[in-house]
């Protein structure tokens, strides 16, 4: 019997090892990534060796949290994700099949999390519960949250990024581009193939007598 248990446990080790260098590479991945899109797709074949019959993951929706987002669905082997759901009513999806599915007896749950806020939730459903696997579950969730956090990090970045060059680029008042904004659009433009071989003609216009209208009007009527 002991020979037996030894076996099954190295097997399990094995496993185990096999599957915490498989998150630690995809973790590195996840430093250029900044989509749920792009998340999601990674983790649907990182997980698909997943032990457990069940698992559901959501990530909260930063403008309205009682709605989540599906990034990770799986069931019996079968994965799918992408889907919208009110959480507050519903922690998963498919609910009802869960919760009538004789090898789904217990449900783990977990949120996911930075220093700063709630990102989500893990939600793991199994036929019997021991220590070990309370433990791996919690593992999967801090692996989850890491890679949510990076992921939302890098999205959040490539916003603020974006927003200060838009601010660069862009007169404050009109919406207009400025001088640095327009000649980096003309540079694009020129670079597009049905461009290649044309003439440009380009009028420039100075406008006068303009201070009386904003005095008057504001500038946002000029």
């Amino acid at each position: 019997l002991s020979t037996k248990k030894s076996g099954e446990l190295k097997i399990d080790n094995l496993i185990y090892t096999r599957h915490i260098r498989a998150m630690g590479n995809f973790i590195r991945k996840t430093l250029s990534m900044n989509s749920l899109e792009m998340l999601s797709e990674q983790l649907s074949s990182l997980f698909a060796g997943w032990p457990n019959p069940y698992y559901f993951a959501a990530v909260l929706d930063e403008k309205d949290r009682s709605r989540a987002r599906c990034v990770l669905h799986g069931r019996h082997g079968l994965s799918a994700s992408g889907s919208t759901l009110c959480w507050k009513e519903s922690p998963v999806i498919d609910e009802e099949s869960v919760r009538s599915d004789p090898a789904i007896r217990i449900l783990l749950a977990q949120l996911l999390q930075n220093e700063e806020e709630t990102m989500g939730y893990l939600i793991s459903g199994m036929q019997a519960w021991n220590m070990r696997a309370q433990e791996r579950f919690e593992e999967e969730a801090l692996f989850l949250s890491a890679a949510l956090n990076a992921v939302i990090g890098n999205r959040r970045l490539a916003e603020a990024n974006n927003a200060i060059l838009r601010l660069a680029e862009h007169d404050y008042l009109t919406g207009l581009y400025n001088r640095r904004g327009f000649l980096r659009e003309l540079e694009r433009r020129l670079q597009l193939p049905e461009m290649q071989g044309k003439i440009l003609t380009l009028f420039s216009m100075d406008m006068d007598g303009l201070k009386p209208i904003n005095d008057v009007y504001g500038h946002q009527e000029s």
